[in-house]
């Protein structure tokens, strides 16, 4: 469930010099907009992918719970990866210190 003071937050869409909104979260999400949207809260002037804002990180997530951003999947890929290395090494060492 969203934080109601999340849903009340407005933003604006920026599209060249234009901006559009103000929009809610779930208004945006509705728009269907990518990561790389440029937008920026209404308190402010300073315009921010929409990736960047903790307030949309629920749109970027696929109905399955995974993250649809490929750069999420990356970075799950490697600590898999370095866990995976870590486990591995553990296990060597508890080899070694039992012979």
């Amino acid at each position: 469930m969203l934080n109601s003071k999340i849903l009340m937050t407005r933003f604006y869409v920026i599209d060249g010099f234009n901006e559009r909104g103000p929009y809610t979260a779930r208004q945006l999400q509705n728009l269907n907009i990518s990561p790389d949207t440029i937008v920026r809260h209404s308190k402010n002037r300073i315009r921010m992918f929409a990736r960047d804002f903790h307030e949309l990180s629920h749109i970027f997530i696929s109905s399955k719970g995974k993250a649809s951003n490929k750069i999420f999947d990356e970075i799950r890929e490697r600590f898999k990866n370095f866990f995976s290395a870590l486990r591995n090494f553990s296990v060597k060492v508890q080899r070694k210190s039992t012979q």
